[in-house]
């Protein structure tokens, strides 16, 4: 059963669950870890009597997936990887089809959901879901909350021109995390604004790039000069090691700059 301990709580037996220290956690962390052990035990003695004839898993779950993203997120898979507290991108992969789900992912979306696994592999059927339960804990858990916040176009526009004047540009990413809205939201409705910012940053990566290569082109050359000087081959060996910078000519534009001052020199 190795794969279901990858989520193992430090200072508990991975067996049977006995708590090895001698300090006592929390209750509530306590009734929560006993209520996932107890959900586990339960539904893992279901599955495995469960005969298999009845359900078609790889489809089922990709189809339940989605079918929970859509009714009860809103087709959110961030929203929905929150509140089962999978990583967004594992999710989305499952719900792609991309991936396949692993059987501790499904157990832990059905005991979120507070449902049977059975029930979510059952073939044919929709799984039912009390959607009281889960705004219920939507509101009771910072972590888990959803929120809803209406766009505020003026603000919003007035923060994408205060970005776009910035001395030193930033991502759209970054600037997403600054206004606290996702990045694909304001493309969508934004989407002149964020095309700027995302040209304009990237002119001023290239630049920063361009600055860099000439800056190291220059010190290639200085080490250059001063190993014929002191009568030593300036391989790229010993460049690098007088530069105090390894792996400096595994980039080609340096590499390239390198053979053109030995040729210069009329060293090859």
């Amino acid at each position: 059963m190795k794969f279901l301990r990858r989520k193992n709580i430090p200072g508990y037996c991975s067996n049977c669950f006995i708590f090895l220290g001698d300090s006592n956690l929390e209750t509530e962390k306590k009734e929560e870890i006993t209520d996932w052990h107890r959900f586990l035990s339960l539904n893992i003695r279901n599955l495995l009597e469960l005969d298999f004839n009845l359900i078609y898993t790889e489809f089922v779950i990709i189809d339940q997936l989605n079918f929970i993203n859509e009714k009860f997120f809103g087709g959110s898979v961030s929203e929905m990887s929150k509140f089962c507290c999978i990583p967004n991108s594992t999710l989305w992969y499952w719900i792609k089809g991309i991936n396949k789900s692993t059987l501790e992912g499904i157990l832990l979306i059905c005991f979120k959901l507070n449902i049977e696994i059975i029930d979510f592999l059952l073939k044919g059927e929709k799984v039912d879901i009390n959607t009281d339960s889960i705004n219920l804990l939507f509101s009771n858990n910072e972590k888990l909350q959803r929120v809803s916040i209406p766009i505020d176009f003026c603000l919003i526009e007035k923060k994408l021109e205060g970005i776009l004047k910035l001395d030193i540009p930033i991502s759209m990413t970054v600037a997403a995390n600054q206004i606290g809205r996702d990045r694909r939201v304001l493309y969508r409705k934004f989407p002149v604004y964020c095309k700027m910012i995302s040209q304009r940053y990237r002119i001023f990566t290239k630049e920063k790039a361009t600055e860099r290569i000439n800056l190291l082109k220059k010190e290639v050359q200085v080490i250059f000069q001063l190993l014929i000087d002191d009568g030593i081959f300036p391989s790229r060996r010993e460049i690098e090691k007088r530069l105090g910078k390894r792996s400096v000519f595994r980039e080609r534009v340096l590499k390239e700059y390198w053979k053109n001052l030995l040729v210069e020199h009329k060293l090859i």
